[in-house]
């Protein structure tokens, strides 16, 4: 696991340098990165890679995008997002794309809602 986290970590520096507080860490089972907002993004990834949770920390609000399983009636179940208190389908990740696929995508989405409420 740790091997796909320093690949994250490495893509994190070098395509999202610019929305970049500090560098990005590895801290036990998560990557941590530190936004120039002052939010932060936690990542996790089951060792199989088909299982994660980005959980991005805003001021007042946090957006997780995870593969727990519940939510059912989701139209992308297991995959889903909770931005506040409502639930979502998650048109961001895939189960099928590589750790580093999906951390690109959650970034330029985040990098697209920087300084936003949604």
């Amino acid at each position: 696991m740790r091997e796909t986290f320093e690949k994250i970590l490495h893509l994190t520096e070098e395509e999202f340098s610019d929305i970049l507080k500090t560098k990005p860490a590895i801290t036990g089972m998560k990557l941590r990165i530190y936004l120039i907002d002052g939010s932060l993004l936690d990542v996790y990834y089951h060792p199989t890679g088909k299982k994660y949770s980005f959980h991005w920390q805003k001021k007042v609000e946090s957006i997780r995008i995870n593969t727990a399983p519940h939510h059912k009636n989701i139209i992308s179940y297991p995959r889903h997002m909770h931005i506040g208190q409502r639930i979502k389908a998650d048109e961001i990740t895939d189960v099928n794309l590589s750790p580093e696929e999906n951390l690109r995508r959650v970034l330029t989405y985040i990098k697209a809602h920087l300084g936003t409420k949604e």
